[in-house]
């Protein structure tokens, strides 16, 4: 959370997304990610009542370990309605 405390809960998708996987950060705020191939990834973290946040990595060795740290800030509501140039919804 943006105020340093762990986040349990909060939902880390790895991307490409042609892995089907989601993890979920524990009571300490950790979730462990293992076994991806060794390409460029983008992991997208979100929980329920907080704004996404997004970590890239560059390719990695097979076998390193890295140690990743989001902080994920408070969201806000946007309300609206969104029309063509006509103004059609």
């Amino acid at each position: 959370a943006a105020t340093g405390q762990a986040l349990a809960g909060a939902t880390i998708q790895p991307h490409p997304q042609d892995i089907e996987r989601e993890f979920i950060s524990d009571e300490n705020g950790v979730a462990i990610i293992q076994n991806l191939p060794s390409i460029p990834w983008k992991f997208l973290i979100h929980k329920p009542g907080f704004a996404y946040e997004q970590i890239s990595v560059g390719r990695q060795p097979l076998g390193d370990v890295l140690e990743l740290e989001a902080r994920l800030t408070p969201g806000s509501t946007i309300s609206g309605k969104l029309t063509d140039q006509h103004g059609a919804p």
